[in-house]
């Protein structure tokens, strides 16, 4: 029963991912009065067909990808096809590429908001409320209100960014913080050394930071701007851990693709199952929608990198045509997407087969 609704809730966060994606292209491609031949869910063999005006509506039997196929004016038959993609303005044509990207964005923030406006979880603010008993941080030259700005020189907007900076990326035991003094507003800065956060309180809680923020209230401000903030931290720890990868602070072994992804939705679906606390399943929720975000904005993202056949890809052709001028040949810009899309299926395979295996031994 658990591989069952572990399969389903895959296909459906996928689905929805790859929907949201495609719907971005299609309504900004109808808006631009482009024609769009095919709106497609899944890839393969057709399993339905509904037509609409000159759209064909199609759900295809693997649910593995999607698109939406638009006229795209190369055709010798439509080249004078004023509804043709390649006929309209550059920034018709740049803004049917972003708007998948963007559609993935907005989702993974509008998720974002109902995560914190549903949770339990209290919203804090970046200003020291007080230290618990004990603390050391104080001795350093940490004071109540004062404001955490940076640590690491990274900016900080939510607690998430403390425990990333604190706890994960702290290699050498030290921490550097940059504050703001709530007495004068001077910034400054200062060095934590040798400060154990990872200590467990009196009721066996994980206690990350031996101090307590200023609690928000909680209105409707107050969770778009939390939201948001949690955010734009996943999107930059994307590209912060994408950069990780690129100069082996990480090991490849630790991404994963459809498959490995599959594996942590059915470890959350066991966790919840073998519980019926409703807080259990709760956290089960909240941890797939939070999947659900980190997904979005991963996809969004990652398709804006300048990399052939990725929506980025796209972008630098319409970009280089803007700059000279003149439209790069069909052809050229065709056999480097196709390579690109080669290369892509390439590394899909590589980390499918990478989670297999580690899902066997």
């Amino acid at each position: 029963m658990n591989t069952f609704i572990t399969i389903i809730l895959t296909i459906l966060l996928f689905g929805l991912i790859i929907f949201i994606h495609e719907l971005g292209h299609f309504f900004m491609a109808k808006l631009n009065k482009i024609k769009v031949h095919e709106f497609a869910m899944g890839m393969g063999p057709a399993l339905l067909k509904v037509r609409r005006g000159e759209t064909l509506y199609t759900l295809r039997a693997f649910p593995i990808g999607g698109f939406c196929s638009m006229e795209d004016g190369t055709d010798e038959d439509s080249e004078d096809n004023d509804r043709s993609f390649n006929s309209k303005p550059l920034i018709g044509r740049i803004s049917v590429i972003l708007a998948g990207a963007v559609m993935n964005l907005l989702l993974g923030l509008l998720i974002m908001i109902g995560i914190v406006t549903a949770s339990n979880d209290e919203i804090r603010t970046m200003q020291i409320e007080f230290f618990h008993p004990n603390a050391v941080s104080s001795s350093y030259g940490l004071a109540q209100n004062d404001k955490i700005l940076k640590i690491n020189k990274m900016s900080i907007y939510t607690t998430n960014d403390i425990y990333y900076q604190i706890l994960e990326n702290n290699t050498d035991g030290k921490v550097d913080l940059l504050v703001q003094r709530n007495v004068d507003g001077k910034k400054q800065k200062v060095l934590l050394e040798g400060v154990d956060f990872t200590q467990t309180s009196e009721r066996g809680d994980y206690v990350w930071t031996d101090f307590r923020l200023v609690r928000a209230e909680k209105n409707p401000y107050t969770v778009v701007k939390e939201a948001g903030a949690r955010s734009y931290s996943v999107a930059r720890l994307i590209w912060v851990e994408l950069g990780n990868l690129v100069t082996g602070k990480r090991n490849f072994n630790e991404v994963s693709g459809p498959i490995g992804v599959s594996n942590f939705v059915g470890q959350v679906v066991e966790q919840a199952t073998t519980s019926a606390s409703d807080s259990r399943v709760a956290d089960a929720i909240e941890t797939i929608l939070m999947l659900a975000v980190l997904i979005n904005i991963n996809v969004g993202l990652f398709n804006l990198l300048p990399f052939p056949a990725l929506d980025g890809g796209r972008l630098v052709f319409l970009f280089i045509e803007g700059i000279f001028r003149k439209k790069i040949n069909p052809k050229i810009e065709s056999y480097v997407n196709q390579a690109g899309m080669f290369l892509l299926l390439l590394l899909m395979a590589v980390i499918t087969f990478k989670d297999i295996y580690q899902k066997i031994f």
